[in-house]
C-alpha cells in the first residue's frame, strides 16, 4: 500500500542549459584570461638569437685567450690554463648529468687518458704539443665510443657503478706502469718559443 500522501520522491538540483554550443565549451572568464596572457606574453630571446650570442661569446674568449697566452707570463698563462680546464670539465659533467640525467663518475677517466696519452707523446715520443693533443684527443674517444655503447645501456646505480669501477681501473694501471710515472704521475715541461719546442 502506498501512504496517503502518495509516493515519495527525491528533489534532483538541475542547471539550466548552456544558450549555446561555445558557451558549454568555453572555459572559465578567469582561466580564459590567463591563457590568453601566457599565449601573447613574448619570448625576450629567440633561439637563433641565443645561439649566436653563444657563439660570439666564444669566440670573444678565444680570441682573449689566446692573446693572453701569447703576451702575457707563465702565471698568467697557466691561470688561463686551468680555467679553459675547469669549464671543459664543468661542461663534460653538464652533458652527460644535466642533459640526459646520467650520475656518472667516469668523465675524469678520459680526461686523465687524454693527459697521459698527451703527455707520453710530448716526453717519449718527441711529438709536438699539438699533435699530442690531438692523438690524446683520439685515444679518449677510442675507448669512450664503445664503453659508452656498453655502458649506456645500464640506468641509475648500474650506471654510476660501472663508471665508478672504469675509473678505478684506470686509476690501478695508471699507478702500475712506468710510463706514466707510477702512483708520482708525470710532468710536462711548457713549450717555449713556438709550437713543440720543448726545454732540454
Amino acid at each position: 500500500m502506498l501512504p496517503p500522501w502518495g509516493p515519495a520522491t527525491t528533489a534532483v538540483p538541475t542547471t539550466p542549459p548552456p544558450a549555446n554550443e561555445n558557451d558549454a565549451a568555453a572555459p572559465p572568464a578567469g582561466g580564459r584570461a590567463r591563457t590568453s596572457a601566457v599565449a601573447a606574453r613574448p619570448r625576450v630571446v629567440s633561439e637563433r638569437t641565443q645561439f649566436a650570442l653563444q657563439a660570439a661569446l666564444l669566440v670573444v674568449l678565444l680570441a682573449l685567450g689566446l692573446l693572453i697566452a701569447a703576451q702575457g707570463n707563465g702565471y698568467t698563462a697557466q691561470l688561463l690554463f686551468n680555467v679553459a680546464l675547469s669549464v671543459l670539465l664543468a661542461s663534460g659533467w653538464n652533458v652527460i648529468g644535466g642533459m640526459t640525467g646520467y650520475v656518472s663518475f667516469g668523465q675524469v677517466s678520459f680526461f686523465g687518458l687524454g693527459a697521459y696519452a698527451a703527455a707520453i707523446g710530448v716526453l717519449h715520443l718527441a711529438l709536438p704539443w699539438l699533435i699530442a693533443a690531438l692523438a690524446a684527443t683520439a685515444a679518449a674517444t677510442a675507448l669512450a665510443i664503445p664503453l659508452g655503447l656498453i655502458m649506456l645501456r645500464l640506468n641509475g646505480i648500474f650506471f654510476a657503478l660501472g663508471m665508478f669501477g672504469l675509473a678505478r681501473i684506470l686509476q690501478i694501471a695508471a699507478n702500475a706502469l712506468n710510463i706514466t710515472g707510477g702512483p708520482m704521475g708525470t710532468t710536462v715541461p711548457a713549450a717555449e718559443g713556438g709550437v713543440g719546442q720543448l726545454p732540454r
